[in-house]
């Protein structure tokens, strides 16, 4: 099943619509098993926590594209999205959906490994705005976004339902150019906003494994 255009009939496609997009995407099993609703309020609180619409979005690890074409399509209108995860297979089909929707002027799929788009001199240092949604371990997260952040970007993070106390060492932000500003519940979950208040050191992403494997906390 591919999200290519629906066909009116006399040879006249419409776009699919996100509903139709998000339902497609839980049968392929790549946004679970919550309903439509549930993921774009989900995706909403990631909005809350960013003051204004920024110029530059990435969704890392995009998966089915939750949060990312949901942002895209419902809250920041305006902005440019980069929808980057290292599965050729979900960049292709999301590369479908983003046809699908039209909206391939402003909002593109990026295939590689978060190690590696931080190397990237086109991606490195260039958006406002990064999310993260079930991306791995806080460590990991922390270390993948930074170099993508633009100084006085922000990272936001949505933590797991069982997640307890202080996920993030602020010693080890402090090597990622990272301060974490606040942890907000909204609509019962949890999100964490991060900012990246200097530049993040060139020596950061190491290579790709190696955050995992090596966490900096």
């Amino acid at each position: 099943m591919t999200p290519a255009p629906i066909d009116q009939g006399g040879g006249r496609p419409r776009a699919r619509t996100l509903s139709e997009i998000l339902d497609q995407q839980r049968e392929r099993a790549v946004v679970g098993r919550e309903t439509n609703a549930a993921l774009r309020a989900h995706s909403a609180g990631y909005v809350a926590l960013v003051a204004d619409e920024p110029a530059t979005v990435l969704d890392l690890g995009s998966g089915g594209g939750v949060p990312g074409l949901v942002v895209a399509v419902e809250h920041w209108t305006r902005a440019r999205v980069v929808l980057l995860d290292a599965s050729q297979r979900r960049c292709t089909y999301l590369e479908l959906c983003v046809a699908a929707l039209q909206i391939g002027e402003r909002v593109a799929v990026h295939w590689a490994r978060a190690e590696e788009a931080g190397r990237d001199h086109v991606l490195r240092a260039g958006h406002d705005v990064v999310l993260a949604r079930s991306f791995g371990p806080p460590a990991v997260t922390a270390e993948c976004a930074a170099p993508l952040l633009a100084v006085g970007g922000v990272l936001v993070v949505s933590d797991p339902p069982d997640a307890t106390g202080d996920r993030w060492d602020a010693a080890a932000l402090a090597l990622l150019g990272l301060e974490r500003e606040e942890t907000r519940q909204v609509e019962g979950a949890t999100y964490t906003r991060l900012r990246q208040v200097e530049a993040c050191p060139d020596r950061f992403p190491r290579r790709p494994g190696v955050p995992t494997r090596r966490p900096l906390f």
